[in-house]
């Protein structure tokens, strides 16, 4: 807003904490003030069940009421509604305090809508034939609110009058977090100072399929410290929704007791160079992130701190090698994951060949599960895993993030939803059909945040390629990952205690046979990216 003071700059780099989170929810929406209360604390949310500290003490809280307009409907929205109840008020809620340049991260709580229709076609998003002739004209302008809301302050819907690329509402934008060294160059690390100025974007595909941003000017180019790290606590049931907040509050992972699974389909294994026709290696033009599977499998056997024994990487997809967990009966005997899963990627119901069918009777015995009647296991693979608390969801589904606010799923796809409620804490998701290209990397994802030291939030955006485009990102953007082969000290949390404990009695931590300074750099970028001082 015009005349307030600017907040002074912060120093660059150090940890994302919870004065850079502003918590949003709606008082009018009894599912949304309980999220918000059990995520931010009574103080911060009134109207709640009272006595609550909150998960992370400190972060801001928004009261969508505040700002006069109508509450948002649950689930979808058009985008008209998503401007003047929900863009709007949060730019007043932010400017209002002072806090456009301050908060980094942006948390929507249930209750809350998570797809804006197409503007030309309102069903196209759930129509992959019409997303695709809507996209290929540069006229689709459907998306997730939260990817919307990564760019607050570019009105993007502006010129927008129904033609191929007329506004920046149509298709897709370069997102300049997408694959961003995070251990090196932290979100904040990187200025907010032209946060709101109104930037220049050109044609990478086009008109209005893919746009990027890359003016001289800082004021006009669009990069990292412009976007908001927008995350979503949402799930099923406010119950699921605690749950997975508290989960998310102390991650701990053993990489010897841990499973990692890539269950791919229809791949030759090799981490090809060059694009083709396998799921996880499509790109557009300049957008190409690589073999995504092949590339975090052998991420994971370099780093080689996670037990090669707990690595479960299926290039086949089909029966016999679709992995499935222990909690659902089914049959043929599948390729059985036993041990707890700390991260999931399957091509899930996009998985070539035939898969597990349940019997009949199955049913999951995880919080919020839900009964499953018999058939193919495509729609409830998810469930049938047993968890580690922080465990990541990730599936090459079109449709995975669509059952939120009671919208139910598509064609026997596995939702987001229920692997929250069976367990689960954190997800990446579509909420309509994103083509494969947008899928969010597991490299990145692996990188920065299992075997990393980001935040949920940092990883998760270093791991999607497109803004305003279909993602959601589920979970606390201020979780970290803590492994036992990193807390030396065996003390529950990485400090520089830890450091001194391997300088003190220096072990192989990658279990390469030597004792080096790269084991030493494991729990040096560890200590640093909490904010402690080490060398």
């Amino acid at each position: 807003m015009p005349g307030l003071p600017r907040p002074h700059p912060e120093p660059p780099g150090g940890p994302l904490r919870p004065d850079h989170v502003l918590v949003v929810y709606d008082s009018r929406i009894r599912d949304s003030v309980l999220v918000a209360e059990h995520y931010a604390g009574s103080d911060a949310v009134p109207g709640g069940l009272g006595g609550k500290v909150g998960a992370r003490p400190g972060v801001h809280a928004f009261d969508l009421a505040l700002f006069g307009s109508d509450p948002a409907p649950a689930g979808d929205i058009r985008y008209p509604d998503f401007i003047q109840r929900l863009r709007n008020p949060i730019r007043w809620g932010l400017a209002s305090r002072d806090l456009t340049r301050r908060v980094r991260a942006i948390v929507l709580t249930k209750g809350l809508p998570h797809r804006i229709l197409d503007l030309a076609r309102p069903g196209a998003g759930d129509n992959p034939g019409q997303q695709k002739d809507l996209f290929s004209a540069g006229n689709a302008t459907s998306a997730s609110v939260d990817s919307e809301l990564t760019l607050l302050w570019q009105s993007l819907s502006d010129g927008e009058q129904g033609r191929p690329g007329d506004s920046l509402a149509d298709g897709m934008i370069a997102s300049p977090l997408w694959t961003l060294d995070i251990s090196t160059s932290p979100i904040t690390s990187h200025e907010t100072t032209a946060i709101s100025s109104r930037k220049q974007f050109s044609h990478r595909m086009g008109p209005g399929q893919l746009w990027h941003s890359q003016a001289p000017s800082r004021w006009l180019r669009l990069t990292p410290g412009d976007v908001y790290l927008v995350c979503r606590l949402d799930a099923k049931s406010v119950e699921n929704v605690i749950d997975m907040i508290d989960r998310a509050r102390d991650v701990r992972l053993d990489p010897a007791a841990h499973a990692i699974v890539l269950d791919e389909s229809a791949s030759n294994a090799i981490p090809d160079s060059a694009p083709n026709a396998e799921l996880d290696n499509i790109g557009l033009p300049g957008a190409h992130g690589g073999d995504d599977c092949e590339l975090a499998r052998d991420f994971i056997l370099h780093d080689a701190r996670w037990s090669t024994r707990m690595l479960r990487y299926d290039p086949a997809g089909g029966l016999p090698g679709f992995l499935v967990g222990p909690r659902l009966n089914v049959r043929p005997p599948a390729n059985l994951v036993l041990d707890p899963v700390a991260f999931l990627f399957t091509f899930g119901s996009n998985a070539q060949g035939d898969k597990p069918r349940l019997l009949g009777g199955a049913s999951v015995s995880g919080p919020g599960g839900r009964p499953v009647t018999p058939g193919d296991v495509s729609s409830s693979y998810a469930e049938s895993f047993n968890y580690a608390p922080g465990a990541v969801f990730n599936s090459m589904e079109s449709f995975n993030g669509r059952d939120f606010a009671n919208l139910g799923g598509w064609n026997d796809q596995e939702q987001a939803s229920d692997f929250l409620a069976a367990g689960g804490t954190f997800a990446i998701a579509n909420v309509a059909e994103p083509f494969a290209f947008s899928v969010a990397d597991n490299l990145q994802l692996i990188r920065h945040f299992t075997l990393g030291d980001a935040t949920w939030a940092e990883a998760a955006y270093a791991a999607i390629p497109f803004l305003s485009w279909q993602q959601i990102v589920l979970g606390d953007p201020l979780a970290r990952v803590t492994r036992t082969c990193d807390d030396l000290n065996a003390d529950g949390v990485i400090s520089d205690l830890d450091l001194k404990a391997f300088d003190a009695a220096p072990r192989d931590l990658n279990a390469d046979r030597r004792t080096d300074a790269r084991d030493r750099g494991f729990i040096l970028r560890a200590v640093r990216a909490r904010g402690y001082a080490a060398d």
